[in-house]
């Protein structure tokens, strides 16, 4: 049994690794601020804990910590899932807006992996995962500091699994590319033009066809699992071919 950590996305990615940790015997514990997607994660009799906390908040990760050592005594394993893909012109972008974008993207990623890696550590050991995004290796217009942010958590990703690999936390990230999630959701809206960019996505996937939710959790999975022990400092690509072709 492992207690796992989970930031952000509890209507999408985020409730999907809920579910499939919950399933598997291991008692998951999510923090985000949409009320009601916490709340239809948190029906039921199995164990895990739903935490309404807006994650972005600098307090957050500290008190999510603490609420599962208090409920379960424990982590195991953390798991950041945020993200946020602003589109607008070059011309537009405001220090604000950039910062906005990174503040989801990049500092709150690192925030929590700051709060928990004693309690990792305390445990034996652990892993985290960081979900970063097929931008991270491509361009896209409109969405620069998003991009950027993405790349970045590779290179946290990297830094971190060398400094923390004496406590044996490992860390990774994954990459998923168009996946069917309120996020991807969003994300195609956000164009004009999203009806042509949904079909223009669809040619590029060799597959032809978003990822779903679970499909993504078990790649989380497996990562937060011993089963990828020798895994550290690196990612794996959901995407359904995109990035190879």
């Amino acid at each position: 049994m492992a207690v796992i950590l989970i930031a952000g996305g509890s209507a999408g990615v985020g409730g999907a690794c809920f579910r499939r940790f919950r399933a598997d015997g291991d008692r998951p514990v999510i923090v985000d601020s949409n009320q009601t997607a916490l709340a239809a994660l948190a029906e039921g009799s199995d164990p895990g804990q739903c935490l309404l906390h807006d994650p972005l908040a600098s307090a957050t990760p500290a008190l999510a910590v603490e609420a599962a050592i208090r409920t379960f005594g424990r982590i195991d394993g953390l798991f950041v899932n945020l993200n946020q893909a602003t589109t607008m012109p070059l011309s537009d972008w405001t220090p604000e807006l950039w910062d906005s974008d990174l503040a989801v993207n990049l500092r709150a990623p690192f925030l929590f992996a700051q709060a928990a890696a004693s309690y990792l550590a305390q445990s034996g050991g652990g892993s985290i995962v960081f979900t970063s995004s097929t931008a991270a290796l491509r361009g896209g217009r409109g969405k620069a500091p998003f991009h950027a942010a993405k790349a970045g958590l590779l290179g946290l990703a990297r830094s971190l699994a060398d400094e923390l690999a004496p406590d044996n936390i490992r860390v990774n990230c994954i990459l998923p590319g168009w996946i069917d999630s309120p996020f991807g959701t969003s994300r195609r809206e956000s164009d004009p033009e999203s009806g042509a960019t949904v079909a223009a996505a669809l040619r590029t996937i060799p597959t032809r066809r978003f990822g779903m939710v679970d499909e993504v959790a078990c790649a989380v999975a497996f990562l937060i699992s011993p089963a990828s022990q020798y895994m550290t400092g690196t990612s794996i690509i959901i995407d359904g071919g995109q990035i190879a072709t």
